[in-house]
Parts: structure tokens; C-alpha cells; sequence
């Protein structure tokens, strides 16, 4: 939602550019959430502290998402990001539903290289995008 609005909202994208020092906050507060969430337990399995300390990350996420899509303004470039981490995210789903094979071995690595490999040649064939 940030990252549309930064593309298609001239006023959106003037303000997040221009006021640059919410960038920086989002920044430290992502990356503070991040440190809660992984490093303190007592936080991240209490309800509803784990709640807040998620939406605040991810908030904090979107936006700093939105600020990289204004400065590149392309929206090819930005459907070919989407894409991609959506067909990742649907592959890795469909491969821990439908298969028993523990993640921490080296197949999922495999499977993970293909489907980038996969799902970024299929989104460069539709949009026309040329390497080098």
C-alpha cells in the first residue's frame, strides 16, 4: 500500500523524500523491533506484545519499502520485485505444505536458487527485460 502510493501520489513521494529523518527512524525502530523480536523470548511469545512489536516492524518495513520505491519511480521494476517475492513466497509455502523434508538440510537450498531462477526468468520474459 506504501510502496503504490509512492509511485502513483506525486505529494507522497515529495514529502517521504523530503523529509528524510523519518527514513532514519524507521530504520533504528525496524531494526530494534528485529533485535526484540529474535533476541528477548519474554517479548516475542507474549500476547500482545508480540502483536505490537510486528506491526511496528512491519509498518516501519512498508514504509522504508515505499522510500526505495520512490527514489527508483519505475513501475516495472517494482511489479518485477513483487512478482518475484511472491512466487518465491508461494513456492516455499507449497514446499513446506506438501513435502516432509526438514528444512535444514541442503534441498531447500537447491530448491530455493531454482525457484528464483524460475520465477525471475518467467517475469523477465513477460516483461520484455533484457540482461546486460
Amino acid at each position: 500500500m506504501f510502496a503504490y502510493e509512492a509511485v502513483t501520489n506525486d505529494d507522497y513521494k515529495e514529502y517521504i523524500l523530503n523529509h528524510k529523518f523519518l527514513y532514519y527512524i524507521c530504520l533504528v525502530v525496524s531494526l530494534l523491533s528485529l533485535i526484540a523480536i529474535s533476541c528477548f523470548r519474554s517479548i516475542s511469545r507474549q500476547f500482545p506484545y508480540n502483536y505490537l512489536v510486528l506491526l511496528l516492524f512491519t509498518l516501519c518495513e512498508a514504509y522504508l519499502i515505499s522510500v526505495v520505491c520512490a527514489k527508483i519511480g519505475h513501475p516495472i521494476i517494482i511489479f518485477q520485485a513483487f512478482a518475484l517475492t511472491s512466487g518465491i513466497f508461494l513456492s516455499l509455502t507449497m514446499y513446506a505444505m506438501f513435502t516432509k523434508i526438514d528444512f535444514t538440510g541442503i534441498r531447500i537450498y537447491l530448491f530455493l536458487i531454482l525457484s528464483v531462477l524460475i520465477f525471475a526468468g518467467v517475469i523477465m520474459l513477460m516483461t520484455n527485460c533484457s540482461v546486460g
